[in-house]
């Protein structure tokens, strides 16, 4: 049996989340996020319906024992759309399995490569990032 995926529309946003409404369900787009923190040349890959506001609570230590709670100057450099939260696990999962600067700096910097990855994406897991 195969799937039919559409796009639902938007009904209001809300302290920054757009929220959908899909047959009946509520359905919230999720987000891959990169952030950088330049004191430690660190970078972080996260999954959050809200990665501006997720962002902030990584600069300000939100959550205490969190793997990003040593530094306080991260900065947003990429985020990637995706339909749900399976999705946006998956290719938070595939990215953070590259274990590589070179990997997600080409993957800010470089338009090409961000392209060719979402291909890869697409044909691995059957996933479009928007």
């Amino acid at each position: 049996m195969s799937a039919v995926r559409s796009r639902p529309t938007p009904l209001k946003s809300r302290n920054g989340l757009i929220v959908f409404k899909t047959i009946g369900l509520f359905y919230f787009m999720h987000f891959v996020y990169i952030i950088y923190s330049a004191e430690y040349d660190k970078y972080y890959i996260g999954e959050s319906v809200n990665p501006a506001e997720r962002t902030e609570q990584h600069k300000t230590g939100f959550y205490k024992n969190a793997s990003t709670s040593f530094a306080k100057d991260w900065e947003l450099k990429l985020i990637l759309n995706l339909n749900n939260r399976s999705e946006a696990l998956l290719v938070e999962k595939h990215i953070k399995s590259m274990k590589s600067k070179v990997f997600i700096r080409n993957l800010i910097e470089n338009t090409s490569f961000l392209s060719q990855f979402k291909e890869i994406i697409l044909k691995k897991y059957q996933v479009v990032i928007n």
